[in-house]
């Protein structure tokens, strides 16, 4: 008996995500990972009430969530929530609870996982993608005033004096005109991806000759 409890504590004692027990909203067990994810000495967590641990904005969500858990019903098993070290500092964790007897009483085990850089790094990518979603809207306004004065000169040049140009000229003159068309769609289609924030790539089958067609009408 003795030899399979050193077992399990030294499994506890070495997993990689922060392992504890919290009745009575105290912290009644805490192992290595838990004690160094909040930067105190495991002897100062012994006791200590859980609330210390939780930023102040999330201790509702944590007190609700221990409360349901705890009467059985039905909760998520994951969440997460931002907690404080011992020196105040904000970190984001995620959690996964479960209801456990302990010593004859209920009680909460949890698995914890620091998240704070995987957070930090979602926000930069968050503020990176409104900053490229700022310029492309900036960048797309500007790159329809002159395409819109492309159109209009050149179907008014074709218009008034389409019967009297030479067939090249007409035809360079048409194309002007499908060219900047096609710019102003692929405006239109960035500043709708720029809304977006993200690619979803689809498929569909081109007959090659179109795409060669294309691309030497691109050339010329």
């Amino acid at each position: 008996m003795l030899e399979e409890e050193e077992k399990y504590s030294t499994l506890v004692e070495s997993s990689l995500t922060g392992i504890y027990i919290d009745q009575d909203k105290r912290v009644v067990f805490a192992n290595n990972t838990f004690a160094e994810i909040y930067r105190y000495p495991k002897d100062e967590l012994m006791g200590m009430e859980t609330w210390k641990l939780v930023h102040p904005e999330d201790r509702a969500l944590t007190d609700d969530m221990r409360a349901k858990r705890l009467k059985g019903e039905d909760v998520p098993v994951e969440y997460e929530a931002r907690g404080l070290t011992k020196f105040g500092e904000t970190i984001w964790i995620k959690r996964r609870n479960s209801r456990i007897e302990y010593q004859g009483r209920p009680a909460i085990l949890g698995n914890i996982v620091d998240i704070t850089e995987q957070k930090g790094a979602e926000e930069k990518l968050q503020k990176i993608n409104e900053e490229l979603e700022n310029f492309v809207r900036v960048v797309s306004h500007d790159l329809k005033t002159p395409i819109i004065s492309i159109q209009g000169f050149s179907s008014r040049l074709l218009k008034k004096r389409g019967d009297k140009m030479e067939a090249k000229e007409r035809k360079y003159l048409e194309q002007i005109r499908t060219s900047a068309d096609r710019m102003e769609l692929l405006v239109s289609d960035l500043l709708s991806l720029s809304k977006v924030g993200r690619v979803v790539s689809t498929f569909k089958e081109v007959p090659s000759l179109e795409i060669v067609t294309s691309a030497a009408s691109s050339l010329k």
